[in-house]
């Protein structure tokens, strides 16, 4: 089984110019997920709702859909946290994320 590579971008770090340009499939990658899957299915949920197999089901079928020779992927900055507020979030991100 391929390797998911978890790509938390921090704000002002060029991102996005790594989602468009480098984590392409031209260069081995295949993004999962976009930016308002990942906050809708990780980031947004209520600690009550969260449900971790909505996204492993994601990343299941990706994997089994992908070419060999690609890096299943998902990247997104508001994985880091919101910027105005320190992070804070990132430590409930990174549990869900584990």
């Amino acid at each position: 089984m391929a390797q998911l590579l978890l790509h938390i971008g921090y704000h002002k770090t060029a991102t996005t110019w790594l989602q468009n340009r480098l984590f392409v499939p031209e260069y081995g990658y295949t993004p999962l997920a976009n930016h308002q899957q990942v906050d809708r299915e990780i980031t947004r949920p209520h600690g009550l709702v969260f449900d971790p197999q909505i996204m492993r089901a994601r990343i299941a079928k990706g994997i089994a859909q992908q070419e060999p020779d690609q890096t299943p992927l998902i990247s997104s900055e508001i994985l880091s946290g919101h910027p105005f507020y320190g992070g804070r979030e990132s430590d409930v991100y990174a549990h869900r994320l584990h």
